[in-house]
């Protein structure tokens, strides 16, 4: 038979049971392996009984926590009760014990009757996910048990406020306190101070008290009241009749309101369109009266001081620390002073408008800043007096209030131009001028520097067979030249300061509306009379970054106006019929040479 037709063999039933068992016994082990150990939140409980002076008896003891599992901790508490008595345990039911270390919980149970013959005290342990552990101590009363060894027993009743006169009590009364002693006494309790209450303090004959001590005693408690039979309390029959009850009152006074103080209002000065340049001050407002307060409110004296009184309501206090600034005057009063500041108000002004001169070309473009008193204007980020400047590009001007001013309402305080290069007309010069460069926009600076156009000469130099008028200036950096005039009626030169310049008008020359300066030169300068010219040329040189007073340039005559700057500008006069004449020579001349060296080659050789 092959093995895949071999019948299976029977299996043994014990060996299924046997199987089943150790799976049973496996799945234990591993339940107590994992389980953490029983006492891992146990707090065993321990307690001794002691009798207490006034026939009640205490117990104290202590409960121990120990290996709390590490994952628990702070999450695991003890709370400590007893079927009787009053508990107080240390450390609270709240507390977080350390798992590093045991946990000793001490307590005491006072308060309980003397006719207790046992209490139970319980450990209860709490930890996560539910988990719950009780600790129980049986603790009994001491043997013989517990008589009071005081002869008096003095207490304290809370009475209820409402309709008490001072001369009768009032009902119900709740236990607040006791003490005992071998004597009479109503001084020996600590009688509560609070606001509104009232108590009535009585002391009793413990000896003859006509019911057992115990039921008494256990009447003294928190949460015991007495009634009124016939306006007298019952328990007046626990004392005995010749000894009398001792009693007395106490009744604290109503509570009062804490009054809320209010600061003051300090109003800063205003300054309006009727106080311009005037000095004004500061005002006060008092608060509105309320939340137990009125207020009222004297000054400014000679001084300026200003004085806010706060007088209470009845039924109301300060608080025991006022506001700052306050300060109490009294029982019911609280004074706040204030010193009045003032400030002078800025005088309203209106800018002056800036004007624009755009002339032809860009020589003569400027813009003037008028002199505003309390305005300040800005060119950039630069204060600029008042003045005109050259004017290149564009020219932004903003009017800002100097210090003690301040602009009205709705006026212009930014102009903004922008200056054009328009041709001013052509010369007939054969050699066209240089341009000038037009020197970009820059800030100017607040205080323009001074420089001094001059001149040398003039004089009359031959140039072929005419003269003509040549005049030299002065290079100063700072300054550009302008000569016009046809070389010999007369020549003008007129200086025009750069941007952060301004011009110094010597003896001889004329100053100008516009800022600039011009000298006239004629023949009748230097006493001799030149001849008109014809065509110039025109080398610009680069000025220096200081005034040269010593360097001097050459000036030609030109027919029309032209812009140069500082630099040697040297003039040839030219008349156009001479050369024409002197060309017709030069020609002929030229002919003549040519045709002798021809008939020179054509020369036949000697053989």
């Amino acid at each position: 038979m092959s093995s895949q037709h071999r019948a299976a063999a029977p299996r043994n039933p014990l060996s299924r049971i046997g199987a089943a068992l150790l799976g049973v016994a496996a799945m234990v082990v591993a339940m107590v392996a994992l389980a953490p150990a029983a006492s891992a939140h146990d707090a065993p409980i321990n307690g001794t009984a002691t009798c207490v002076p006034d026939g009640t008896w205490s117990v104290s003891g202590t409960a121990t926590l120990k290996d709390v599992p590490p994952g628990d901790n702070g999450k695991t508490t003890v709370t400590i009760t007893s079927t009787k008595g009053t508990v107080s345990q240390n450390p609270s039911s709240s507390y977080k014990p350390d798992p590093a270390n045991d946990t000793v919980y001490q307590y005491t149970v006072s308060g309980i009757p003397g006719s207790a013959r046992s209490v139970k005290v319980t450990a209860t342990t709490k930890w996560p996910n539910n988990g719950v552990d009780t600790q129980s101590k049986t603790v009994y009363r001491p043997s013989g048990g517990c008589q009071p060894t005081a002869k008096y027993v003095t207490v304290v009743w809370q009475m209820p406020y409402k309709g008490l006169n001072g001369s009768y009590p009032t009902w119900p009364q709740d236990y607040v306190t006791s003490n005992t002693s071998d004597k009479k006494t109503l001084k020996n309790v600590d009688v509560p101070t609070q606001c509104g209450t009232a108590y009535q303090i009585d002391v009793y004959l413990i000896a003859n008290v006509k019911k057992t001590f115990n039921d008494w005693q256990d009447r003294l408690k928190p949460g015991q009241t007495l009634d009124t039979v016939n306006g007298v309390p019952q328990d007046s029959s626990w004392f005995d009749g010749k000894e009398g009850a001792n009693w007395r009152f106490v009744i604290n006074p109503p509570c009062e309101t804490t009054a809320t103080l209010a600061t003051p209002t300090v109003n800063p000065a205003q300054c309006t369109e009727n106080t311009a340049g005037e000095t004004v001050w500061e005002s006060v407002s008092k608060p509105a009266d309320g939340n137990g307060l009125t207020y009222s409110m004297s000054g400014p004296d000679a001084n300026h001081k200003v004085t806010v009184t706060a007088t209470l309501a009845s039924g109301y206090v300060f608080p025991s620390s006022l506001p700052t600034g306050w300060t109490k005057t009294g029982e019911s009063h609280a004074q706040w002073t204030y010193t009045l500041q003032s400030k002078k108000c800025d005088i309203v002004v209106t800018p002056g408008a800036v004007t624009f001169d755009d002339q032809c070309g860009t020589n003569d473009d400027t813009y003037t800043i008028p002199s505003t008193e309390g305005v300040e204007y800005l060119v950039g980020e630069e204060v600029v007096k008042a003045g005109t400047y050259p004017g290149s590009g564009t020219v932004t001007v903003t009017a800002k209030a100097a210090e003690g001013y301040v602009l009205a309402k709705d006026v212009t305080t930014s102009w903004t131009h922008t200056f054009t290069d328009e041709s001013c007309g052509t010369t007939t010069s054969t050699t066209p001028p240089t341009t000038t460069p037009t020197t970009p926009p820059t800030t100017t600076p607040a205080v323009p520097t001074t420089v001094t156009p001059g001149i040398s000469g003039p004089q009359c130099v031959l140039v072929g067979t005419a003269e003509q008028i040549t005049v030299s200036t002065v290079t100063v950096n700072g300054i550009s030249y302008t000569v016009t005039g046809d070389g010999t009626a007369s020549v003008t030169v007129r200086a025009v300061a750069n941007d952060g310049f301004v011009l110094s008008v010597p003896a001889g020359w004329t100053a100008n509306t516009d800022g600039s300066a011009t000298i006239v030169v004629t023949p009748d300068s230097n006493g001799v009379i030149c001849v008109g010219g014809e065509s110039s040329s025109v080398d610009n040189l680069t000025p220096t970054t200081k005034s040269a007073a010593a360097s001097t340039g050459s000036i030609e005559v030109l027919p029309t106006s032209e812009t140069v700057q500082p630099s040697t500008i040297a003039y040839t006069g030219v008349n156009t019929s001479q050369m024409a004449m002197l060309a017709l020579l030069l020609l002929a001349g030229g002919a003549l040479i040519l045709g002798v060296g021809t008939m020179w080659r054509r020369k036949p050789r000697k053989h």
